[in-house]
């Protein structure tokens, strides 16, 4: 069974709080890679992660590992290519 979820209005720290202890069980997928490497982008930015303090920056890192059901490195890489300016989706080519 497949559930499409809109998350787009989730813009505040307590609104990632409750969502935390609300989906305690679920799994959840993307559809692609090129449209969470774009949530992600916009999602920091509208968070204005770069200003939060530590504890609120584990509970984005833990949120963006619910959403995107990547390992806790790869959502730091991430992370670290939005300060950057470097997050973007490259599809991989075979040289």
């Amino acid at each position: 069974m497949t559930i499409t979820m809109n998350i787009s209005q989730i813009t505040t720290l307590s609104q990632i709080e409750d969502f935390l202890q609300a989906s305690t069980d679920c799994a959840l997928k993307p559809h692609s890679k090129e449209e969470t490497y774009a949530w992600l982008q916009q999602f920091l930015l509208n968070i204005g992660y770069r200003k939060l303090k530590r504890k609120e920056k584990r509970m984005v890192k833990i949120f963006i590992h619910k959403i995107t059901s990547y390992g806790e490195k790869q959502v730091k890489r991430l992370i670290k290519k939005h300060r950057d300016g470097t997050l973007r989706w490259k599809k991989w080519q075979k040289r």
